[in-house]
């Protein structure tokens, strides 16, 4: 008789963990799939620094386009 409970025993045990870690599987994969609240605020920083960059880069463009008495015409040597 001991036998016999030792073995349903065992089986509810194994049946419980499988449970278990499908549970946690499934738990995982729904909370990597919500999608985190972003604020308002950072949102208008990214676009900040989203137009700071574009304007650098037009600004680099513009000089690179500039022939060499261009660049150096707002240039003042101290003596």
């Amino acid at each position: 008789m001991s036998h016999l409970f030792c073995e349903r025993k065992t089986k509810w045990i194994g049946l419980a963990f499988w449970l278990l870690f499908w549970a946690v599987l499934v738990g995982t994969m729904l909370h990597s799939c919500s999608k985190p609240q972003v604020s308002a605020a950072k949102l208008e920083m990214s676009r900040r620094e989203l137009l700071a960059d574009l304007e650098a880069k037009a600004r680099i463009e513009q000089y690179e386009a500039m022939s060499v008495e261009e660049k150096m015409k707002g240039i003042v040597y101290e003596r």
